[in-house]
């Protein structure tokens, strides 16, 4: 099923064309957990565990990043919330709220959106951030803050795409 609001989904990334496609069925097509499930099975079948665990962050990495730097929410489990219900969504952005507040012992007060662009969230999405206690939300839809009249849509720079800014300036 192809669904006309999801094909603008990576067309600002500088990969090949079937990297995008990969990407955006992945992400906008496939049923929820397919691209765990295969990951899953990969870390198992090649013994890749022992490196995996050293690629996230663990509690201790987060305590210790929290003690100098704002420590945000990004969902519960990175699900794309354009494609939950409001039900689903609320246990994205709240359970990652509890998860941090928990954690540190301090609440977050920003929440970036899983991927980020416009498509990736929804009116329920902007709904239930207003209705909790965060203070702000931001996307990375690259353009200038100025522009922004929405604190719950506060654009930035991808990190991935600071080469093509560098370019910019």
């Amino acid at each position: 099923m192809r669904c006309p609001e999801f094909e603008s989904a990576y067309v600002l990334d500088d990969h090949e064309s079937a990297i995008k496609s990969f990407k955006r069925i992945v992400n906008y097509y496939s049923p929820f957990g397919i691209l765990s499930c295969y990951l899953d099975s990969l870390i198992s079948k090649y013994q890749l565990t022992d490196v995996m665990s050293g690629i996230y962050l663990n509690p201790e990495d987060i305590r210790e990043i929290h003690k100098e730097h704002e420590v945000g929410s990004h969902g519960r489990t990175h699900k794309l919330l354009s494609r939950l219900n409001e039900e689903e969504q609320m246990g994205e952005i709240i359970g990652s709220w509890e998860y941090l507040n928990n954690l540190l012992q301090s609440p977050p007060v920003g929440f970036c959106y899983p991927f980020g662009t416009p498509i990736s969230y929804n009116a329920r999405t902007l709904k239930i951030l207003r209705c909790s206690s965060y203070k702000y939300a931001t996307s990375v839809e690259a353009k200038p803050i100025g522009v922004c009249d929405d604190i719950y849509q506060l654009p930035r720079y991808d990190c991935n795409m600071f080469e093509s800014i560098a370019e910019c300036l």
